[in-house]
């Protein structure tokens, strides 16, 4: 049984896993990919503590820092989560795991609106 189950793997997730485990919190990482949108960002400049520094590697930064804390991670991606009695059951395609606390930091996937822009003339 896990202390901590978090569900994403982009910022607010890493974060999330490097605060509870740097607390003693066992913490598992459930996501599909590290790091979220975050690494497709070529360089993040308005982070305190960088001036500059690519999305994909403050993702690896902070999942490297939050290991060191015994956080653990796994790539798989989560169907369900359901409340029994005084822990949560998450279910992930790959397996079930107990815990006492689910922090959901899924994020958001961007869609395509398929709208067209038209350039405004004299602008």
């Amino acid at each position: 049984m896990y202390d901590v189950i978090v569900v994403g793997g982009g910022a607010a997730g890493l974060t999330a896993a490097l605060y509870t485990a740097r607390q003693g919190m066992s913490t598992l990482v459930l996501t599909k990919d590290i790091g979220g949108q975050a690494i497709l960002t070529p360089s993040i400049e308005n982070y305190p503590g960088f001036e500059s520094i690519s999305g994909l590697e403050f993702a690896e930064r902070v999942k490297e820092q939050a290991e060191r804390f015994n956080a653990e991670f796994r790539y798989e991606e989560v169907k369900g989560i359901e409340a029994v009695d005084d822990y949560y059951l998450v279910r992930s395609n790959m397996g079930e795991y107990e815990t006492i606390s689910v922090i959901l930091a899924f994020g958001k996937t961007p869609r395509d609106l398929n709208v067209t822009f038209l350039e405004r003339q004299g602008l």
